[in-house]
């Protein structure tokens, strides 16, 4: 089998994300759900505004922000894990993420951290479109 290139995962999860547009779907939801989706993209204000288009007043967005790993979380992942563990992810700081949160119109509703996979973390956000 052929060996697949590093960043092929972050490739194909920006790739959905950002060729979705409002010509394809014209819908607005209720309910928004992204999985580890944020960290593969460089800029979370492209994210939110994304996601934005597709909500409506009062719709809820679930989504997590990855967080950093320290030196020995880094030694593990690349020593232990495969495909999708160790690609360089983007990982967005507290303040960059809920200022673009509320530059789109979202407010927070909750916010939590929690044990992602194995020796990962990151913050669950709960949001409400305004």
């Amino acid at each position: 089998a052929q060996e697949l290139e590093p960043y092929v995962f972050a490739t194909l999860i920006k790739k959905d994300l950002l060729d979705i547009n409002e010509k394809t779907i014209k819908d607005k939801f209720d309910y928004i759900t992204s999985r580890g989706i944020i960290n593969y993209i460089e800029n979370p204000d492209k994210y939110f505004s994304i996601i934005s288009k597709f909500s409506k007043k009062g719709s809820i967005i679930y989504f997590y922000n990855a967080l950093p790993h320290n030196l020995e979380e880094q030694q593990f992942i690349k020593k232990e894990m495969t495909y999708p563990f160790f690609i360089n992810k983007r990982f967005h700081s507290h303040k960059e993420i809920e200022k673009s949160i509320k530059k789109h119109k979202f407010k927070i509703t909750q916010k939590e951290q929690f044990q992602l996979e194995l020796k990962s973390k990151a913050d669950l956000y709960c949001l409400t479109k305004l």
